[in-house]
């Protein structure tokens, strides 16, 4: 049994004006064909389908041509937070004559986020999905129950028909136990991550969404958040992490492997001086690149000297600017401690006491720069 993961796809999304359908629609025919080249069984899409609740007929247009084309394949769809439930769910008795699994919302009992993937009359694989639920303890119940009912299921199938179907599940959360400098940026938001230890002996693999870069979890290789197929963070200069996860069970192994997205839409991204932003601008149409450009730019020169600069430059040329920021001088903070710098709330606070903030204004800040890290990557 072959299963391909995915998730984040945030259809209908736009940056700084541009809108990203025709990179959504290029990941999607990229998605299709992949599909076919892996033979694969099952594919998992963890939440946060859309980009809003309110979606528009674009984007889910993109969505169904995009089902209506995996119908050689099980597809398992979760919403995530940024899903309507409803928009979701609503269509899942039609989408089931297709093998699409749509799962929105917990209106339905514990057996019925349980789905069974059978190919020639065999269970070749038991799923677990659940939407997106606003507290950890919820999901964490969700899961329990219908992990416990998957492997009830699972020692049914074994006596029946003495085969051992992996038990998959699907969540779109943020987990405790993230890697590097992740594990540092949810230091502050503990009451709001989901502990999965638990589940690590019983789960065969863990399709997890809401984080846009790909990672495992607790170290763990089977329990995997995919990332997002294409770069959410404007500013984002790395494109390492684009993947999708393919995961085949074969003669009692567990095969795992990463296969990297192409790049759809080249965004390009320069900082510094005036002079180095324009050296830099020039060499890349000089060399034919294409592409949208995100520009910040220190210095003594304005705003509007750098923007009409460069729009000139770049005019009739194979890059567009979509973004040009000017930086502004400030004195640098002294950190006094190392451990400072490892996580976004330490030094936040650090540069709240250098600036010799109220703290009654400190705790309305701390407050919007926690709800900021939480909303950061969704």
């Amino acid at each position: 049994m072959k299963l391909i993961h995915t998730s984040d796809w945030h259809l209908g999304r736009f940056l700084l004006g541009k809108s990203r359908a025709e990179e959504q629609a290029a990941f999607l025919s990229w998605l299709s064909a992949l599909i076919r080249e892996e033979k694969a069984d099952l594919l998992i899409a963890a939440g946060d389908i859309f980009e809003t609740h309110t979606p528009s007929n674009a984007a889910q247009k993109l969505y169904y041509d995009f089902l209506s084309r995996t119908s050689s394949a099980y597809t398992v769809i979760i919403g995530g937070n940024h899903d309507s439930p409803s928009l979701i769910a609503a269509p899942k008795n039609l989408l089931k004559t297709i093998n699409v699994y749509a799962v929105g919302d917990l209106s339905e009992d514990i057996e019925g986020g349980v789905i069974l993937i059978e190919r020639d009359g065999v269970v070749k694989a038991i799923v677990c999905a659940a939407a997106y639920l606003p507290t950890p303890q919820d999901t964490l119940k969700r899961f329990s129950d219908m992990i416990a009912y998957a492997e009830y299921k699972q020692r049914e199938i074994i006596s029946v028909h003495g085969v051992k179907a992996p038990i998959i599940a699907v969540g779109h959360l943020s987990a405790a136990g993230l890697d590097g400098v992740w594990r540092n940026k949810y230091e502050g938001l503990k009451d709001e991550t989901v502990d999965l230890t638990s589940f690590i002996q019983k789960v065969d693999y863990f399709a997890l969404g809401h984080i846009h870069s790909a990672m495992t979890v607790n170290k763990a290789e089977h329990f995997r958040y995919s990332g997002s197929p294409i770069d959410m963070n404007p500013m984002q200069t790395h494109r390492s992490d684009k993947k999708v996860i393919v995961v085949e069970f074969k003669e009692g192994e567990r095969l795992i492997k990463e296969v990297f997205t192409p790049v759809f839409q080249n965004i390009i991204n320069i900082e510094g001086s005036f002079d180095k932003v324009y050296y830099e601008t020039e060499s890349l149409i000089r060399s034919g690149v294409q592409g949208w450009l995100l520009i910040r730019c220190s210095g003594s020169e304005s705003y509007n000297q750098v923007k009409e600069s460069l729009m000139e430059l770049t005019d009739n040329s194979g890059v567009e600017i979509i973004h040009i920021e000017k930086l502004e001088e400030i004195e640098p903070m002294t950190v006094g401690n190392f451990e400072d710098l490892r996580t976004p709330n330490r030094l936040f606070q650090r540069f709240l006491d250098a600036r010799n903030i109220a703290q009654e204004e400190q705790e309305e800040l701390i407050t919007a720069f926690n709800e900021i890290l939480r909303t950061l990557d969704e």
